[in-house]
C-alpha cells in the first residue's frame, strides 16, 4: 500500500502542477512601463512561452521582446524538464490507478485511507518550509537543475525576467500547493465515498465464506456464543 500511495501522491502533485502551469497567466501581473507594450502584448509574450513548451520548434522566439541565446538555451532546459514531469504524471496516474483496483478487489481501501493523514501532514510541512525558505530554496533549484548557469537572465538581453519575477513564482508556488491540497482532500473523499459504499446496507460487502473472522464465525464455521 505504501507503493499505491508514493504513486498516487506523485500523480497528485504532478497533476496540480500542471492545472497551475495552464492557469500561470493568471497570476502574471502586467507592467506600466516595459518596452513600450500593452499589457495585452505582455501577456501574449509569456503565452509564446507555454506555448513554445508544446511546441517542435527548437528555440524560443519572442514577437516583440529580445531574448539572447543563453536565454534561449534555458528555456529549452525547461522545456525539457516539464515534458519529463508530464510523462512521470502520466505514469503515476495510470499506476495510481492500478494499485487502487488492486486495492478495492483485495479490500485495502481502508488502509489507503489510514495513511492520508500521514501524507497530508507531511506534505503541509514541506509547503510551508517552500513558503518560508522560497528565495534560497528557488535559488539552489536552479543552481542544481540548469548547471550551464543560462538561468541568469540580465533586464536588457532577457527582459521576460521582469514579468517572471520571483514574486510571479512564489504566487505560482502559492497556486500549486493549494492545488494539491485540493487534489488530496478529493482523494481523500474519493476513499471514503468508496469504503461508505462498500458498507453500505444492500451492498455486497464482504464475502461471509472467506472472512468469517469478521462475520463473527469460528474457524469449523459455528457462530460464537
Amino acid at each position: 500500500m505504501a507503493l499505491t500511495i508514493a504513486i498516487t501522491v506523485i500523480a497528485i502533485v504532478g497533476t496540480a502542477f500542471f492545472l497551475t502551469l495552464f492557469l500561470s497567466p493568471l497570476l502574471v501581473r502586467p507592467l506600466a512601463h516595459f518596452n513600450g507594450l500593452t499589457a495585452g502584448q505582455q501577456l501574449a509574450e509569456y503565452r509564446r512561452i507555454l506555448a513554445y513548451f508544446v511546441s517542435p520548434q527548437d528555440y524560443l522566439h519572442f514577437r516583440w521582446l529580445p531574448l539572447a541565446p543563453a536565454g534561449e538555451h534555458h528555456f529549452a532546459a525547461v522545456r525539457q524538464l516539464i515534458r519529463g514531469a508530464a510523462g512521470l504524471t502520466l505514469l503515476a496516474l495510470g499506476g495510481s490507478a492500478i494499485g487502487h483496483r488492486w486495492a478495492k478487489r483485495h479490500y485495502q481501501l481502508g488502509r489507503l485511507l489510514a495513511g492520508w493523514p500521514l501524507v497530508a501532514s507531511g506534505g503541509t510541512g514541506l509547503l510551508a518550509i517552500a513558503i518560508l525558505r522560497f528565495p534560497s530554496l528557488f535559488l539552489r533549484f536552479h543552481q542544481w537543475a540548469f548547471a550551464d548557469q543560462t538561468w541568469q537572465f540580465t533586464t536588457k538581453k532577457e527582459p521576460i525576467i521582469r514579468l517572471l519575477s520571483l514574486t510571479f513564482f512564489w504566487r505560482y508556488l502559492i497556486v500549486w500547493g493549494c492545488l494539491v491540497a485540493a487534489l488530496m482532500l478529493l482523494w481523500r473523499w474519493g476513499l471514503t465515498r468508496a469504503l461508505f459504499h462498500f458498507f453500505s446496507p444492500g451492498q455486497p460487502g464482504l464475502d461471509r465464506a472467506d472472512h468469517r473472522r469478521d462475520q463473527g464465525n469460528d474457524d469449523d464455521g459455528e457462530d460464537d456464543q
